[in-house]
């Protein structure tokens, strides 16, 4: 089994929202590599208050950093970005999570009149679904069954979601146009747990991964495409092919 932390920044808005896009990550941990990340985390958020004066109790929320602003506002621009760096090389080096992004262009959801949050929700759960029955691509590979625990606030919409996608879901063939195959999530166990963000590195993780998908497919001056490739390995790509190959949803 693994357990599945999400985090979806930003806002589903359309009107006046800061953002053309919205975004979903996925932290994902094999339940036999908790405890030692947990302990490699300790020792890295140690590296970064001895180093950087960031506290364990601060919060990596990806805006904040970027920003330099609440517990970040002692840092210059340059030293912030290299600490977000460092949280994203940090994912590759220790070999035992993956991650991987939705990241939905809300104009084109506009034109169609649907809801970009239930359609993260619905690619972020036929990935994981999918990671389950055939692995994440390494060897030996992460698959089972799965926990989902995104960051609080998702309540009913989440819960009534999964149990639905449990037992009834179609999905489009990745190969013959128009046909629909049967592909419900009978191995995602449980409701989802919520977590709070401040609580749970594996969240705060989640949350600078999507910022940094997002700005790979939206680049700032100051937070360029190439941010989101210092995960390296820790990336899932296959879990795009398809979606990628039929002009679906960008994920990185």
């Amino acid at each position: 089994m693994f357990l599945s932390y999400f985090d979806e920044p930003g806002d589903t808005g359309f009107t006046d929202s800061p953002s053309t896009c919205f975004v979903l990550a996925g932290v994902l941990v094999d339940e036999g590599d908790w405890l030692p990340l947990i302990d490699e985390m300790a020792r890295f958020r140690g590296f970064l208050r001895d180093t950087f004066r960031i506290r364990f109790s601060d919060e990596l929320k990806a805006t904040n950093l970027v920003k330099c602003r609440g517990p970040f506002e002692h840092l210059a621009p340059a030293v912030a970005m290299r600490v977000y760096a460092m949280c994203l090389k940090f994912q590759a080096k220790c070999g035992k999570l993956r991650t991987f992004a939705i990241v939905i262009d809300k104009e084109k959801v506009l034109a169609d009149h649907k809801d970009v949050r239930d359609i993260a929700w619905t690619y972020a759960i036929q990935r994981i679904e999918r990671i389950c029955t055939k692995g994440d691509g390494r060897t030996p590979p992460m698959k089972g069954f799965a926990m989902i625990l995104p960051d609080e606030g998702h309540g009913d919409f989440l819960k009534r979601k999964i149990r639905r996608h449990r037992r009834h879901h179609l999905v489009p063939s990745g190969h013959e146009d128009g046909e629909l195959l049967e592909r419900p999530a009978r191995n995602i166990i449980e409701d989802p747990f919520d977590r709070r963000s401040h609580e749970s590195y594996f969240v705060q993780l989640a949350d600078l991964n999507a910022f940094a998908a997002h700005r790979h497919v939206a680049p700032l001056k100051r937070f360029g495409p190439g941010m989101w490739d210092l995960l390296g390995d820790a990336r899932i790509e296959q879990v795009n092919e398809i979606t990628r190959a039929r002009g679906g949803p960008q994920g990185p």
